[in-house]
């Protein structure tokens, strides 16, 4: 349940957040990278549109569908034509660059840096932007990779050069029966290594990103850590919004910033260490306008004063037991209607889960302690307390 007593967060003290982000970045030890959905489509990587009647207008001709997504879960007839729609799918979300610098522009600003990037991302632009492959967490797969429909094996497969091939032979919308991809060890349909259900591949690169990310905070207790929310929404607010939010709170060298073009706000437990920046993450020309609407692109080329929400609204969930938890919402204009807020379930499913401590590459950990209900006191994980 939530409580109906509201907060304003203070625009005065983040007058001129750009500036502010600045001297975060520069004063920091360390910068901890989260990305969620909205940089990609701030990078132009948007799935409806002109982008989706570029690549997709027969798809849509012929089988109604509207945008990239929802053709995800079209129930083609065949195989063939599956892969027809998902190899083009893949090959222009994984394999095209992006329209516009966004994830170069980031990378500038934090090469000199010690950070780490954790993602749900999985469309591969950070390394294509000439991110350090050793400081990257895709947590929910990768376009680029295949993986047992069983699945059989622990394992994936690079498939850049059958989906290449698939989408120079695809003719009507069907592919060739023998690029059909199946597993090499069992015989059974390979599909995307994507986080969907339980039948998701975490192979052994996965699981080494994960414990360098864990490293990462274990060997930087009480720095100066910059924690850089970009784009991230409430699909899965546990992978990184929830875990940043605490890990600030229990940290007090800790900075938290977020940057969302309508989602740009915090917890009130952590209103005196963030820097909420309200505005689109990527339109690089706009940073050379007078009034940037721009923030990645606008750092870095030295954009002019930003302007803040015009009302951010805060609120605190007593669940009965202690815990506390506290999410924010922000005034759409013009109509300034208010946006719903997360519900308990939406936020607390109870998961199944078998740590006694927290880990952050555990989904359901996150969870329960972002809400205070797991203790962190393994010495593996003490820091983050």
């Amino acid at each position: 349940m939530f409580s109906r007593i509201w907060t304003k967060l203070s625009t005065q003290s983040c007058s001129e957040p750009l500036e502010r982000l600045k001297a975060a970045l520069r004063d920091c030890d360390a910068v901890v990278i989260g990305v969620g959905s909205g940089l990609s489509t701030a990078a132009g990587f948007t799935y409806n549109g002109e982008r989706f009647e570029k690549y997709f207008s027969d798809f849509a001709a012929k089988y109604g569908i509207k945008d990239m997504y929802s053709g995800g879960f079209y129930p083609f007839a065949t195989p063939e034509e599956h892969w027809a729609y998902w190899s083009r799918y893949i090959y222009i979300n994984r394999y095209m660059d992006a329209p516009k610098p966004v994830y170069n522009d980031l990378l500038k600003l934090v090469q000199d840096k010690d950070y780490f990037v954790i993602t749900t991302n999985v469309d591969h632009c950070f390394q294509k932007a000439g991110f350090d492959k050793k400081r990257l967490f895709y947590t929910q797969g990768d376009y680029g990779l295949f993986q047992c429909s069983e699945p059989c094996c622990q394992e994936t497969f690079d498939n850049e050069e059958v989906i290449r091939e698939m989408v120079k032979r695809q003719e009507d919308m069907k592919i060739p029966t023998e690029l059909l991809p199946t597993c090499p060890h069992c015989g059974k349909p390979l599909t995307m290594n994507l986080r969907s259900d339980d039948t998701f591949v975490e192979d052994k690169g996965w699981h080494r990103a994960a414990e360098r990310y864990e490293n990462f905070f274990r060997t930087r207790a009480g720095q100066k850590i910059l924690f850089l929310e970009l784009g991230v929404g409430y699909n899965t607010p546990a992978i990184i919004k929830c875990p940043f939010w605490q890990m600030t709170a229990k940290n007090p060298n800790a900075t938290y910033v977020c940057i969302n073009q309508g989602q740009a706000v915090c917890p009130q437990e952590i209103e005196r260490q963030p820097i909420c920046i309200d505005m689109d993450i990527g339109d690089a020309p706009a940073a050379r306008r007078s009034e940037s609407r721009c923030c990645i692109a606008g750092l870095a080329y030295s954009g002019r004063k930003a302007k803040m929400p015009r009302s951010s609204r805060c609120w605190s969930s007593d669940y009965g037991d202690g815990s506390l938890a506290a999410f924010c919402s922000r005034r759409s204009s013009p109509s300034r209607t208010a946006a719903r807020p997360p519900t308990a379930d939406q936020l607390r499913h109870p998961p199944a889960h078998r740590h006694r401590f927290y880990s952050p590459r555990c989904a359901a950990c996150s969870v329960l302690f972002a809400f205070q209900s797991v203790p962190a006191q393994n010495p593996q994980h003490q820091n983050i307390r």
